[in-house]
């Protein structure tokens, strides 16, 4: 009563303004088209402009337009080698990521596998742990005095991993949730019979693999592939710390060797690459997108439903089993692990946890030191913000688009997919040139972290929300409809209420995705608005190790214990899908 009554007070306070409830629910549609607009264009724009200016944009504009930017870029040897090395990245990380993945997809949803649900929780651990700190800890311990260093010294094997191959195989295993993911539900939505159908008519196995399983599992594979693809074109985190020390670079991370180049940097050609990222990007969403086509065409209806695992023999289930603990703990805990070793070291060094050298002086000083408090206090400051906006609004977002007729709903199901095909770390360098352009107030602060942030997930908000609200019966909609409900009070009274646990899942991933965020804010931080990854690569960079070790392993546990924290109060699923 009392709710309806604040409404009903609202309700009529805004008709004494000569307001009505149906104009305000249009201005708010408008409102967040020219927000998202605003957002993705201006900054692009910006970057576009300084692309083909021969001057610097940020020291008196001119109209001296040319494409000499873009000349001196695409001559480089160095952008054509960092090219060459994006494509072997990507490709390569995307490929044995997909082996992995599908492997243990098969595992856990064919075979009768010992504690299967808590090897499924434990697959999505790479996306609780910061590509950053996940490239770390494996650096530290494959370095002198780390846990694999010492076991392959051994047997005389000393491999190095700062180099393009290094970068694939830590890609992979940061990957491999997401494909897994995929792979998984599509394994899930397969009958069994019509693989038992194959076997009776007397295909072999591989063919039944191949000309039942496979295409039935197209549309998975594709989207997976999809993601994959944009994920590891636009990593930055990875190849920096395995590929800056040598001069091994990818395209993101050839933009921090150019702003590091010369006083003041080359914005011209900085922009061009940026650009020139761009045009790649969206050349592989759009390639990628009509080969994934329609996936209603690979709808399969299924029969009654039976358990779609195999008869699986002791041996084989206590095999795989640990096939999966090995993997957890030889390519997850370890790196883990040695991070916090460092963490504990008194000297701050890269070496086996001792008992005598134990100590909790870094974790100590993490609290002490107002840098780093600073960092701690900024990361969970935008993470929390941001993922709260960012779930309601790609919420509200995402329920336009589907269940509102209008040119409102068509714009902004269409606009919030612009910055989709825009690296994090070109959209950073756009916003920062943007501020300093305007000169509006925004440089420097933890505010334009926050939009930089919002905009650069908005598509995936708005895809993870796109499930849910097209889940939710629309006879829901037009019974609201008929009892006088407007835009606002469907939102508040059905759709949310009835996605609040999906909308909690999407609001975790969200939040490790923001904590873990480092490509967006490299260019936009300044001291005052540090956060936890750049300041765990700046102290790499400086080799302050025992100070990285306390602030990566306090970044593990903060996600850990907000990600087990919502896990248990709304009893969510978290996928990576």
């Amino acid at each position: 009563m009392a709710t309806k009554g604040r409404r009903d007070r609202v309700t009529s306070l805004l008709q004494r303004v000569g307001v009505e409830v149906e104009d305000l629910e249009v201005w708010f549609q408008y409102a967040l088209i020219t927000f998202v607009l605003i957002g993705t264009v201006i900054p692009m724009a910006i970057l576009i402009l300084q692309s083909i200016s021969t001057g610097s944009i940020l020291q008196g504009f001119t109209l001296d337009f040319g494409i000499s930017n873009f000349t001196t870029a695409i001559q480089s040897s160095t952008f054509q080698t960092a090219i060459k090395n994006t494509f072997i990245f990507s490709l390569g990380s995307v490929v044995i990521s997909h082996l992995l993945g599908g492997t243990f997809a098969f595992i856990l949803t064919r075979l009768e596998v010992p504690h299967s649900s808590k090897f499924h929780t434990m697959m999505f651990l790479p996306i609780f742990v910061s590509p950053l700190v996940l490239s770390l800890g494996f650096l530290f311990s494959f370095s002198q005095g780390g846990y694999y260093h010492g076991l392959l010294a051994l047997v005389g094997f000393d491999p190095n991993i700062t180099n393009v191959y290094g970068m694939v195989f830590i890609s992979s295993i940061w990957l491999t949730p997401f494909s897994y993911s995929f792979i998984s539900a599509g394994l899930q939505n397969i009958d069994p019979e019509m693989e038992d159908a194959a076997r009776i008519t007397g295909a072999a196995d591989w063919k039944v693999l191949t000309n039942v399983s496979i295409p039935l599992l197209k549309p998975f594979l594709l989207s997976s592939i999809f993601i994959s693809v944009l994920l590891t074109f636009q990593e930055i985190s990875i190849p920096a710390i395995l590929g800056l020390p040598d001069r091994v670079y990818v395209l993101s991370t050839y933009l921090l060797a150019l702003q590091q180049q010369s006083t003041p940097p080359p914005y011209g050609q900085i922009a061009a690459v940026g650009v020139l990222m761009v045009i790649i990007s969206i050349t592989l969403v759009v390639s990628i997108s009509r080969i994934i086509g329609d996936v209603s065409k690979y709808t399969v209806i299924t029969g009654r439903g039976r358990e779609r695992t195999i008869d699986t023999p002791k041996s084989v289930q206590y095999t795989a089993a640990g096939f999966l603990a090995t993997y957890l703990l030889v390519f997850i805990f370890v790196p883990l692990f040695q991070i916090l070793s460092v963490g504990l070291t008194e000297g701050g060094n890269i070496a086996a946890l001792k008992l005598s050298a134990l100590s909790p002086k870094w974790f100590v000083n993490l609290w002490e030191t107002d840098s780093l408090r600073l960092a701690v206090r900024n990361s969970l400051t935008i993470a929390l913000t941001t993922a709260s906006l960012s779930v309601v609004l790609t919420g509200v977002i995402s329920y336009i688009s589907n269940r509102v007729d209008g040119i409102t709903s068509t714009l902004l199901g269409s606009i919030v997919w612009i910055p989709i095909a825009t690296p994090g770390v070109v959209l950073g360098l756009a916003y920062l040139w943007t501020v300093l352009v305007f000169d509006i107030g925004l440089y420097g602060t933890v505010t334009v972290l926050i939009i930089a942030f919002f905009v650069r997930y908005l598509a995936l908000g708005v895809r993870m929300n796109n499930s849910l609200i097209t889940q939710q019966a629309e006879e829901l909609d037009e019974q609201a409809k008929i009892c006088g409900a407007g835009l606002f009070s469907r939102l508040r009274n059905v759709v949310f209420p009835n996605a609040k646990n999906g909308m909690m899942s999407v609001w975790v991933i969200l939040f490790t995705l923001f904590m873990a965020e480092l490509s967006t804010s490299i260019f936009l931080y300044t001291t005052s608005s540090r956060v936890i990854t750049v300041t765990i690569f700046e102290l790499w960079r400086t080799a302050q190790y025992g100070a990285l070790g306390a602030l990566a392993t306090t970044q593990v546990l903060i996600i850990f214990s907000v990600v087990f924290a919502m896990i248990r109060l709304f009893d969510i699923e978290i996928r990576a899908v």
